[in-house]
């Protein structure tokens, strides 16, 4: 074997314990086993290990073969025996490394049930594990029950009859609405502070902007006119809100500060949120939803009729 000597030693002394060493490295092997004290121990534990490893392996072979299997057999049809291939004289045969991945398993299985077993039988209450029994903070005890966790039995208070503890409210489902709602606050949050690249098509091309959004949103509409709550148009842009592609409408009142309005075809979405320091309040209108985005409700539903009034 090249370089034998160079190989770790759990690797030389299971070469050796297989004979598949040559005469002057077996005798190399055999002297370090009986001067170093760590290859002895070694090689007795790969001994034991091979020699548990054939013994389970003989037993598996004693045992009788399944009638199923047998009768499977017998149906097989014959079929022409495979031609053999010249065998590779460097490659080791797989085989002899069976007892020993069995012993490996086996001892891999053993230590890993004792594990568990001890970890199951040390751990108590009140440890660094979780508790497994759960108590409900505010249900006040009925009487002492014994419980037991492994081999531990000890008192604890009883809770209340399953049947007696009320559930807690459901948290009502986010639906598209809500989605839709969200959306709308987050993108607001965006085109509020952008006031140059969020005017696709500024407020003095209106025309071209309603028919523009008109084509891309299917949605039919006039500019709402939002001057009573002192808001002007600033121009407005194509957006996808849910999939869906929309429109908005951008304004802005002499402070500085801004609204929106949002639209798109035939989604049946209404509600509100409070997201992002803004207010958006969403409406149906025949076969369009829209959305108003402003920095608080009260201001939103100032703007809702007007809005409401242009689809």
């Amino acid at each position: 074997m090249e370089n034998f000597k160079d190989l770790p030693l759990e690797v030389r002394l299971s070469a050796y314990l297989d004979g598949q060493v040559e005469a002057e490295d077996a005798r190399e092997i055999e002297a370090l086993i009986a001067s170093d004290a760590e290859a002895k121990l070694i090689y007795e534990q790969l001994k034991a290990g091979s020699e548990f490893g054939n013994q389970c392996f003989e037993d598996m072979l004693r045992e009788p073969v399944p009638l199923g299997l047998v009768r499977s057999l017998k149906t097989v049809e014959a079929r022409p025996a495979p031609v053999r291939q010249a065998a590779n004289g460097n490659v080791v045969s797989f085989m002899r490394f069976v007892p020993q991945a069995i012993a490996a398993s086996v001892m891999l299985l053993f230590a890993g049930g004792y594990a568990g077993y001890y970890v199951a039988e040390n751990r108590v209450p009140g440890g660094d594990m979780p508790e497994l029994v759960a108590e409900a903070p505010d249900a006040a005890p009925s009487s002492v029950k014994t419980r037991s966790i492994g081999n531990l039995t000890f008192e604890a208070p009883a809770i209340e009859a399953e049947s007696e503890i009320q559930p807690a409210a459901a948290t009502r489902a986010i639906g598209k609405a809500d989605i839709a709602l969200i959306e709308v606050a987050d993108a607001h949050k965006v085109y509020a502070a952008d006031k140059v690249h969020a005017d696709e098509v500024p407020a003095a091309q209106a025309d071209e902007l309603v028919g523009y959004l008109e084509a891309v949103t299917q949605v039919k509409f006039k500019v709402p006119d939002l001057s009573a709550e002192g808001f002007a148009l600033r121009g407005g842009k194509f957006i996808e809100l849910i999939g869906q592609p929309s429109g908005a409408l951008f304004y802005e009142d002499g402070n500085g500060k801004s609204a929106a309005v949002y639209f798109m075809k035939n989604e049946n979405i209404t509600g509100s949120t409070d997201r992002n320091g803004f207010a958006v309040i969403g409406g149906q209108k025949d076969a369009t939803s829209y959305f108003i985005a402003a920095d608080d409700t009260d201001l939103a539903k100032k703007m809702e009729d007007t809005v409401r009034a242009a689809f």
